[in-house]
């Protein structure tokens, strides 16, 4: 094991893992991208209420409008790790029974 990785136990790294994925479910939680994106909102999805995914949901399907390049990037990281782990994307997480993956 590396020095810079920690040794979860399965319960701890599972906890740690929704925790996280409840945090991508509203910008306002993940500040890299409540930061660079704050001007997007406003343009894009003003109308939109936070949480549970949705401003998140609307950038993403809005990113083609997006001028900032540290939006873009932001956004970028965001959905990468969504593609990398069905459970940190919050809309297939909510409606996928516990423990099922899609």
């Amino acid at each position: 094991m590396c020095r810079h990785e920690l040794d979860f136990g399965a319960k701890c790294k599972s906890a740690l893992d929704d925790f996280h994925m409840q945090t991508l479910g509203d910008i306002r939680m993940v500040k890299d991208l409540h930061d660079s994106c704050m001007t997007e909102v406003k343009v894009l999805c003003g109308t939109i209420h936070p949480g549970e995914g949705r401003v998140i949901t609307c950038l993403q399907q809005k990113r083609g409008m997006i001028a900032s390049a540290k939006c873009r990037s932001a956004l970028l990281r965001i959905t990468g790790l969504a593609a990398d782990d069905w459970r940190m994307d919050f809309n297939l997480f909510t409606v996928s029974p516990c423990g099922c993956q899609p």
